[in-house]
């Protein structure tokens, strides 16, 4: 895609500081903080400013939703996240990028724009469209859910509005309340290409086929829809044929529109894709043997999965296991193939899959296939201000904290590890919604034979009523005068009082243990919410949910869930 394309996009994640989008082709864009609107930049400006986050100020999370569909600038190529399969790109959903091009006379009613909220006034909100000299206002009673200040929202302008512009700017009356009907754009009211947007559903007939492209026509605008984009063959689509078409890219520079017939996007209103149904039944890293291959051309093979009510697959070139993928030679219409998912592209509603051997036999390439507690090798990528950055599998990334790089506390942690090394390591804690994931290195946590604290082991001895038998390790996250605050897997907290420390009255806590220090530990018993940390008096403890010990007795046995008592010397450390 050329720069300053426009695309309809669909969200594919939301984190803090930036939206991860679906383009079309397979592409993916990246929308950061400061690219959703002007008035979001000022008050995000203001705050780092004045150091007060500003009370009109929200969360990108607070404005979009993983689904929903968003008209995008093309900035420029992003060269930043490396050479892979998949092109990325930087893009704006600015409405002064989006509806640059856009001349304030040509605008129509039912036309849908998507413009940011400037400011609220007594009766309505004022909206910048992004349209040179043209103003619009929202009235409250058009609106059914208020909208935050900066964010983006879909309007139309009043049928009733006499849309007279004088010379020097326009003022439109503008409403939220969309009607599918009344947006879907005839071929009889004549359209100028600068108001054909991204999103644009429009009544075209079918004028040609190239190869298995198919071109429509809609009021002496061309509009090419290819292969992905329709279902069916091409045969099923005759030449004078009426069909409703999603505008899905615009090249401003060419004047070449392309479009799509797939149903979930052919709605004229703006909206949040159906994709739970994919997302559960197709989640990525799932292998799918027996899918059956439905169509094969140059660019991709698409299977449909078995077991999933119809859902599809694409397995598109770059990601293929043949040798210069040589259009798939082996591969025919009907036949059957084992794949495995990598990915969603929410925009053609398939997931992404691949053959690649390799990608078939690894033992995970999502979030949701680890839990806390497994091994995994990682490749060291790089040092951030946090931890490091390890490399797993795909497009799968974790964090080792600094804390978590050695038993022992080292001043400089790039001598004991080197950018390209692989390590193993410890899954500590995952967040498959911020898609986070917090790896430990430490030798005493990898390496030992009892349950790590938190763990599944720990939970199945304690169902099974061996409290007072159990043994588990364990790590310090805060060393107090009254005692120790440990951690585990999936951030489990439990205490450890002085009293159970084994140390003598004299002795001062902080000179025996130090933070990120590796225990042995004896489980005393769960912490009673109301009585127990009434009598710590701690907000330490009250965070745990756990009373341990380190006075330890104990003999070795094969087992690891049944640990006996016999005298052992204090405090156990890992090194």
């Amino acid at each position: 895609m050329q720069n300053e394309t426009l695309a309809l996009g669909v969200i594919k994640s939301v984190q803090k500081l930036y939206l991860e989008v679906q383009l079309p082709h397979g592409f993916l864009g990246r929308v950061n903080i400061y690219d959703v609107s002007d008035k979001y930049t000022e008050l995000l400006r203001e705050s780092a400013e004045t150091g007060i986050i500003q009370d009109d100020l929200v969360e990108l999370s607070d404005m979009f939703k993983v689904g929903q569909t968003v008209r995008c600038f093309i900035k420029e190529a992003d060269n930043s996240r490396g050479s892979g399969s998949t092109k990325r790109y930087l893009v704006s959903l600015n409405p002064k990028m989006v509806n640059k091009a856009v001349i304030s006379k040509h605008v129509k009613p039912h036309m849908v724009f998507v413009g940011s909220v400037v400011s609220v006034e007594d009766h309505g909100y004022i909206v910048d469209a992004g349209v040179a000299r043209m103003n619009c206002f929202l009235p409250k009673d058009q609106v059914d859910v208020n909208p935050d200040i900066g964010s983006l929202i879909p309007f139309t302008p009043y049928v009733s509005d006499p849309l007279q512009d004088s010379s020097y700017k326009r003022v439109l009356k503008v409403t939220t309340r969309l009607d599918s009907t009344l947006s879907l754009l005839s071929p009889d009211s004549r359209v100028n290409f600068d108001c054909l947007l991204p999103g644009t559903c429009l009544h075209a007939s079918i004028v040609k086929k190239v190869t298995s492209t198919l071109v429509a026509e809609f009021s002496e605008h061309f509009i090419s829809i290819s292969r992905t984009h329709y279902i069916g063959n091409k045969e099923d689509y005759q030449i004078g044929a009426k069909v409703v078409v999603c505008i899905i890219l615009v090249d401003p520079s060419t004047k070449q529109l392309m479009g799509s017939l797939l149903p979930h996007l052919v709605n004229p209103i703006p909206s949040v894709l159906n994709i739970s149904e994919m997302l559960s039944k197709c989640p990525v890293g799932t292998r799918f043997s027996g899918s059956l291959v439905e169509r094969v051309n140059k660019r991709a093979v698409l299977v449909k999965l078995p077991k999933t009510n119809g859902l599809k697959a694409v397995i598109r070139i770059p990601k293929t296991g043949t040798k210069n993928n040589e259009n798939f030679k082996s591969l025919v219409v009907g036949s059957k193939l084992t794949c495995r998912l990598t990915d969603h592209d929410f925009l053609e509603n398939v997931a992404v899959a691949t053959t690649n051997k390799k990608l078939l036999s690894v033992p995970f390439l999502s979030l949701h296939e680890l839990k806390p507690g497994d091994k995994v090798s990682a490749t060291v990528k790089r040092y951030s201000k946090t931890g490091i950055v390890v490399h797993l599998e795909g497009r799968l990334h974790g964090l080792i904290p600094y804390l978590h790089t050695t038993d022992i506390n080292l001043k400089d942690h790039r001598e004991k590890f080197k950018a390209g090394e692989k390590i193993s390591c410890l899954v500590l804690q995952l967040d498959q919604c911020a898609n986070k994931l917090i790896l430990t290195a430490k030798p005493g946590l990898l390496n030992t034979e009892l349950p790590i604290f938190g763990s599944h082991e720990m939970y199945s001895a304690l169902k099974n009523g061996n409290k007072n038998q159990l043994f588990i390790v364990g790590f310090i996250v805060k060393v107090s005068d009254k005692g120790l605050l440990v951690s585990g897997l999936d951030n489990i907290r439990g205490w450890i009082p002085r009293r159970e420390t084994g140390l003598a009255d004299e002795d001062i806590l902080q000179t025996n243990f130090y933070r990120g220090q590796v225990l042995k530990m004896k489980f005393k018993r769960e912490i009673n919410t109301t009585s127990e940390n009434k009598v710590e008096k701690d907000s330490q403890s009250i965070l745990s949910k756990y009373m341990l010990s380190l006075k330890l007795k104990y003999k070795w046995i094969s087992s690891l869930t049944y640990i006996y008592v016999r005298d052992y010397k204090l405090p156990v450390v890992f090194e």
